[in-house]
Protein backbone atom coordinates (compact mmCIF):
# COMPACT_ATOMS: atom_id res chain seq x y z
CA UNK A 1 0.00 0.00 0.00
CA UNK A 2 1.96 3.15 -1.39
CA UNK A 3 -0.73 5.93 0.14
CA UNK A 4 1.28 9.06 0.85
CA UNK A 5 -1.36 9.41 3.79
CA UNK A 6 -1.08 5.51 5.01
CA UNK A 7 2.52 5.22 4.91
CA UNK A 8 3.98 7.04 7.40
CA UNK A 9 1.41 5.63 9.84
CA UNK A 10 3.51 2.42 9.33
CA UNK A 11 6.26 4.17 11.89
CA UNK A 12 4.12 6.33 13.96
CA UNK A 13 1.33 3.18 14.65
CA UNK A 14 5.09 1.12 15.72
CA UNK A 15 3.77 -1.50 13.29
CA UNK A 16 7.41 -1.31 10.94
CA UNK A 17 8.76 -4.08 12.10
CA UNK A 18 5.57 -6.65 10.82
CA UNK A 19 5.68 -8.16 7.74
CA UNK A 20 4.70 -6.39 4.81
CA UNK A 21 1.49 -8.23 4.76
CA UNK A 22 0.86 -7.39 8.01
CA UNK A 23 1.45 -4.06 7.43
CA UNK A 24 -0.62 -4.09 4.15
CA UNK A 25 -3.55 -5.54 6.02
CA UNK A 26 -3.55 -3.55 9.02
CA UNK A 27 -2.73 0.14 6.82
CA UNK A 28 -5.86 -1.32 4.82
CA UNK A 29 -8.39 -1.39 7.99
CA UNK A 30 -7.08 2.30 8.89
CA UNK A 31 -8.12 3.59 5.90
CA UNK A 32 -11.44 2.32 5.94
CA UNK A 33 -12.07 3.84 9.56
CA UNK A 34 -10.08 7.04 7.93
CA UNK A 35 -12.64 7.12 5.15
CA UNK A 36 -15.72 6.36 7.89
CA UNK A 37 -14.27 9.54 10.41
CA UNK A 38 -14.28 11.30 7.40
CA UNK A 39 -17.60 10.66 6.15
CA UNK A 40 -18.97 10.98 9.43
CA UNK A 41 -17.57 15.18 9.36
CA UNK A 42 -19.46 15.30 6.22
CA UNK A 43 -22.55 13.74 7.68
CA UNK A 44 -22.59 16.54 10.48
CA UNK A 45 -21.54 19.06 8.13
CA UNK A 46 -22.56 18.70 4.63
CA UNK A 47 -25.81 18.40 3.06
CA UNK A 48 -27.17 15.05 2.15
CA UNK A 49 -26.34 15.48 -1.62
CA UNK A 50 -23.04 16.28 -0.66
CA UNK A 51 -22.49 13.51 1.77
CA UNK A 52 -23.32 11.50 -1.10
CA UNK A 53 -20.86 12.69 -3.78
CA UNK A 54 -18.33 12.28 -1.68
CA UNK A 55 -19.74 8.73 -0.60
CA UNK A 56 -19.42 7.87 -4.36
CA UNK A 57 -15.92 9.21 -5.18
CA UNK A 58 -14.69 6.69 -2.21
CA UNK A 59 -16.94 3.62 -3.85
CA UNK A 60 -15.29 4.11 -7.14
CA UNK A 61 -11.79 4.53 -5.30
CA UNK A 62 -11.27 8.10 -7.01
CA UNK A 63 -8.99 10.38 -5.22
CA UNK A 64 -10.64 11.64 -2.42
CA UNK A 65 -8.41 14.72 -1.65
CA UNK A 66 -10.02 17.33 -4.55
CA UNK A 67 -13.29 16.20 -3.59
CA UNK A 68 -12.89 17.45 -0.03
CA UNK A 69 -11.14 20.63 -0.95
CA UNK A 70 -13.90 21.62 -3.75
CA UNK A 71 -16.97 20.89 -0.93
CA UNK A 72 -14.87 22.09 2.06
CA UNK A 73 -14.26 25.33 0.56
CA UNK A 74 -17.31 26.36 1.00
CA UNK A 75 -18.29 25.21 4.42
CA UNK A 76 -16.01 27.37 7.31
CA UNK A 77 -14.04 25.38 9.63
CA UNK A 78 -14.77 22.10 7.93
CA UNK A 79 -10.75 21.54 7.08
CA UNK A 80 -9.94 22.22 10.57
CA UNK A 81 -12.87 19.46 11.59
CA UNK A 82 -11.55 16.58 9.38
CA UNK A 83 -8.19 17.32 10.45
CA UNK A 84 -8.83 16.81 14.27
CA UNK A 85 -11.11 14.01 13.58
CA UNK A 86 -8.56 12.12 11.75
CA UNK A 87 -5.91 13.02 14.42
CA UNK A 88 -8.33 11.86 17.18
CA UNK A 89 -8.72 8.53 15.37
CA UNK A 90 -5.34 8.37 14.20
CA UNK A 91 -3.98 8.80 17.87
CA UNK A 92 -6.65 6.00 19.33
CA UNK A 93 -5.59 3.36 16.94
CA UNK A 94 -1.96 3.84 17.88
CA UNK A 95 -2.89 3.80 21.77
CA UNK A 96 -4.89 0.78 20.28
CA UNK A 97 -1.58 -0.95 18.34
CA UNK A 98 0.99 -0.46 21.32
CA UNK A 99 -1.40 -2.38 23.64
CA UNK A 100 -1.86 -5.51 21.78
Amino acid sequence: MESQILKPLVNAMGIDNLPKAEQDEILAKVNRRLEEVVLRVFAQNLSESEVKKVAETLKKGEDIGEKIALISADIPLLAQKLEAAIGEEIERLKTVLKNK
